[in-house]
């Protein structure tokens, strides 16, 4: 028996081996996919079979890894149980994934008759995968793909017929899941996990080359010009920062350090500080080019070309970051915050902005080109190690340097295993025709009128959000209600953006709120009160997701016309509209009456959005125009927020960094 102090010290040394080991076989995988990526393999069993091996080998790496770094504070029984879990998932793993690894090539020509020891490997191997997944992406993921995966296998069973699929053999359905390296568990490594591995080690790169510092230093060149700029280092920063980045509460987390303190010195409350971080980040998930892992499934469901999907998101992207934007500045006004003071480090941003600039157009001329986000990782890769040398004393450590990438490795190992966990599902709802089968019950309980059917996937794809992976709870909804969607009407592209752009809401969106959640606990704020502003600051980009369903000349990027710009044009004026009546500021602080003339017109600028009849736009603008002049007319005193201190006063921020 070990004392507690060599315990410790032994688990400890057994962390730093497991990272150790991570590092070097993931930094392996790395450079074979490097390789993949200027050398053709694709069709390969044993390449495919390569990457599941590889993936989930280091997905039970790190969960045991995981397990013991908890461990370190105290040995329950939960930790036992845990540890033996992590332990067999490996075994798991390396037996189940390193046969199908040397069988591949007879699976893939033998199948469906598979013998009694591929049936048997076929179930362990889905038992690994349910478990790496478990331990990774948590119990609410885990339980929605078994519950799918069973009912490939025994939903010949049920009662309702409309839903009942007729009786599958286990070997046809065992080759579906994953015993054969083109369907299930490996139906998302060419249109997911190889165009993305690279694009996620890039972001890494970047961010070890100290991409963070330089976008927040930018964001403060637009924050010296306009009220509440100390905003503006979240807004700009985050969002330079999640056009590589692509993940919300991972955004949040590295910029928010940054960001949350400067705000909180010019006078934000914690609340308002964190949701301005908090909807910024969540834009990382829809702006071009290194959008989140859910655009590349899409590019997959709907066989499009990834580079179409990212330019398609220009136009939501940039309306979206509008609305954000709006909603800061009326707020601000409101809280009659100051402009931004502290100095611009032009040094850095002169010394860093070439790191940032030309890897990241190389990036996008290559796609832009049509060559694969594999093959534009690879050189905005080795365009930024070339240039991260040569930024004198900013040049990062070996030792931040190497964090970053270890990071990095970990994300990408972790976004890897998702997509090999969301095959089965998928091809359950392929194969079963299960989307077919749901459509034809769907139209017999619900209403034939689209938008409530829109309203209806809104609310679902946010409540999916809450509990599942933005990627996870796009596919879901997406499987479930985009073949209804589009036999209603609605074209595959604009239903798969609005799916997937509610998705995303909900990292935001009450009572969950992951990004929330994690701007709060920086911010040091409650956690309710942050996810309400975080939520009134998003709340003008949701009528985005409805106006490109009735304009469709909004996902044309990048064809311009007067469709298009007159589209954007009554965007934005809803969400101005919007903006003023949520916070009830303009000029000085509206009353009812005020408040109300604004909320018609927004109500009559979203009628114009769902339903493109000229008359309810020219509506809009008088209505507007109307409210706005009855406010400029007013000669009501302006009254600042309730315990808001005069703008005077905080001119410049406290020389001690108090917040």
């Amino acid at each position: 028996m070990l004392a507690p102090g060599a315990a410790v010290r032994a688990l400890a040394v057994a962390v730093r081996t497991l990272e150790r080991v991570f590092v070097v076989l993931a930094g392996l995988l790395t450079v074979y996919l490097a390789v993949t990526a200027v050398v053709f393999l694709q069709q390969s069993p044993h390449h495919y079979s390569t990457l599941v091996l590889a993936i989930l080998v280091l997905s039970a790496l790190l969960a045991l890894r995981n397990v013991l770094a908890d461990g370190r504070a105290g040995h329950g029984v939960g930790f036992w149980v845990h540890l033996t879990l992590a332990g067999l998932l490996l075994v798991a793993a390396a037996v189940s994934a390193g046969y199908i690894w040397v069988h591949a090539v007879r699976l893939q020509i033998e199948q469906p008759f598979l013998n009694d020891l591929d049936v048997l490997i076929g179930a362990v191997f889905l038992f690994a995968l349910l478990l790496a997944n478990w331990f990774h992406w948590g119990t609410v993921l885990t339980g929605v793909i078994g519950a799918v995966i069973l009912y490939f296998f025994f939903g010949h069973l049920l009662g309702n017929p409309l839903l009942r699929h007729p009786p599958y053999d286990i070997g046809f359905v065992m080759t579906y899941m994953g015993m054969n390296t083109t369907e299930g568990a490996f139906a998302y490594l060419a249109d997911g996990v190889e165009k993305l591995y690279l694009l996620v080690i890039f972001a890494a790169i970047m961010i070890g080359a100290g991409m963070i510092n330089l976008v927040t230093e930018l964001g403060k060149v637009v924050g010296r010009f306009v009220r509440g700029g100390a905003a503006f280092p979240a807004i700009v920063g985050s969002a330079l920062a999640g056009t590589v980045m692509g993940a919300a509460v991972t955004n949040v987390v590295m910029t928010g350090k940054l960001t949350i303190p400067t705000m909180r010195r010019y006078g934000f409350k914690r609340e308002f500080a964190a949701a301005v971080e908090v909807a910024a980040s969540t834009a990382g998930q829809i702006i071009p080019p290194v959008m989140g892992l859910a655009a590349f499934l899409m590019a997959a469901l709907l066989n499009i070309s990834y580079v179409q999907v990212a330019l398609i998101a220009v136009v939501p992207a940039f309306l979206y970051m509008t609305g954000v934007t709006i909603g800061v500045l009326v707020k601000a006004a409101a809280d009659d915050l100051p402009r931004l003071r502290e100095p611009i480090a032009l040094g850095l941003v002169g010394r860093l902005l070439p790191t940032f600039v030309i890897p990241m157009a190389v990036v996008v001329l290559l796609l832009l080109s049509f060559y694969s986000p594999a093959y534009a990782g690879l050189f905005g890769i080795i365009a930024a190690l070339v240039l991260c040398p040569l930024q004198g004393r900013l040049r990062p450590s070996l030792s931040e340097f190497a964090a970053a990438l270890k990071n990095g490795l970990e994300v990408v190992i972790q976004l890897s295993l998702l997509l090999v966990a969301i095959g089965p599902l998928a091809q359950t709802f392929v194969t079963t025709n299960l989307a077919g089968r749901l459509s034809s019950w769907l139209i017999q309980v619900l209403p034939d009128n689209a938008l409530i059917l829109l309203l209806g996937a809104m609310v679902l794809a946010l409540l999916a959000g809450m509990g599942l992976p933005t990627p996870a709870a796009y596919v879901l909804v997406a499987l479930t209600l985009g073949h209804f969607l589009q036999q209603l009407g609605i074209k595959a592209i604009p239903a798969h953006f609005f799916i997937q752009y509610f998705a995303v809401f909900s990292a935001v969106t009450p009572p969950v709120a992951l990004a929330s959640l994690a701007g709060a606990k920086i911010a040091g704020a409650p956690f309710a009160r942050t996810a309400w502003e975080s939520f009134r600051l998003v709340v003008p980009a949701f009528f985005v997701g409805f106006a490109f369903i009735y304009h469709p000349s909004l996902l044309e990027f990048p064809r311009v016309s007067w469709a298009l710009l007159v589209a954007m044009g009554a965007v934005i004026l809803v969400q101005w509209n919007v903006c003023v009546t949520l916070h009830g500021f303009l000029g000085h602080r509206l009353g009812a009456v005020e408040r109300g003339l604004f909320a018609t017109a927004g109500a009559i600028g979203t009628v114009y959005l769902v339903n493109p009849d000229r008359f309810y736009l020219w509506l809009s603008l008088v209505a507007s125009a109307l409210a706005l002049g009855w406010v400029m007319a007013g000669h009501a005193p302006r009254e600042r927020a309730p315990g808001a201190k005069p703008a005077l006063v905080r001119d410049l921020p406290d020389s001690k960094g108090k917040g």
